[in-house]
């Protein structure tokens, strides 16, 4: 694309000499125009970067949420409650897995660790998933307080725990169904566009000829890149290579999980990245 537009420059400037077209724009008008979409380009690319920013936060906070619960609850169950650690650490892996294919578009049905049937019959209903294992978390951890195995403080720090699950799934829906307006990416690629096209006609002196194409060529490039990077991060749920590998770090928070509260009958599925993807 940017290629177009050295090429149009070169194509302008060989038919205005060719013509002897003495037609030209004030630099003041180029520099406004290319001042403006500097400033719009900029905000654009920050904005878009900020949501993947948020998004990457909040599943860094997930794991330590998700880590933290598990400890509490290995710790405040009583020995002997292994059929309650089991079930809240598959409730809570699966929460994990179910949030990871809910922010994707056209994603597969989760394969998720043992259902039993009260948990299948919800899913049946298309009640959102993430919500239907949240419920059942609380619920377990509310059994086992009428049961007398946890006490009236502990069910709160639970719940305190809990509750983060569902701030952050807050936030990421937030993320997810909140684009940036559609008028203002339509303005930016108008600005874009119209600088393109008008700055072969701006005023310039006999050796700035030359050049203009280059230049062109190379600013169009980087304009457009940026744009196409914007657009690729904006939503940093999907399966491109920018975006966040949700399906791995759900299995990483599932692994962990596993391993604190003793749940040995289930491997979460592969934890492995790719090389890129371990930085973040």
């Amino acid at each position: 694309m940017g290629a177009f537009f050295g090429v149009y420059a070169f194509l302008i400037r060989l038919a205005f000499d060719h013509f002897d077209i003495e037609f030209t724009l004030s630099r003041r008008v180029f520099e406004t125009l290319a001042t403006l979409f500097t400033i719009l380009i900029v905000l654009r690319t920050t904005q878009a970067y900020n949501r993947w920013w948020e998004a990457r936060q909040t599943w860094g906070a997930l794991v330590n949420c998700s880590r933290n619960l598990a400890i509490y609850i290995d710790r405040f169950l009583p020995e002997g409650s292994k059929k309650a650690k089991d079930t809240l650490a598959l409730h809570i892996a699966n929460f994990f897995n179910a949030l990871a294919y809910h922010l994707r578009d056209e994603a597969p049905k989760p394969e998720y660790y043992a259902l039993d049937k009260e948990i299948e019959k919800e899913l049946d209903q298309e009640l959102s998933h993430p919500i239907v294992f949240s419920s059942a978390i609380i619920r377990e951890i509310k059994e086992q307080y009428k049961k007398g195995k946890i006490d009236g403080n502990e069910l709160l720090i639970l719940g305190e725990h809990h509750g983060k699950f569902i701030d952050i799934l807050g936030i990421n829906e937030r993320i997810k169904k909140a684009p940036i307006p559609f008028s203002y990416i339509a303005l930016i690629k108008t600005i874009i566009l119209s600088f393109g096209f008008l700055a072969p006609l701006q005023e310039i002196n006999s050796v700035e000829v030359n050049v203009i194409p280059v230049f062109l060529t190379i600013i169009m490039t980087l304009v457009i890149l940026l744009e196409i990077l914007a657009a690729e991060i904006e939503d940093p749920f999907e399966t491109r290579e920018n975006d966040l590998p949700l399906i791995q770090m759900a299995n990483v928070i599932s692994k962990d999980v596993f391993n604190i509260l003793g749940q040995k009958e289930h491997n979460p599925r592969t934890t492995e990245m790719k090389p890129f993807q371990k930085v973040i």
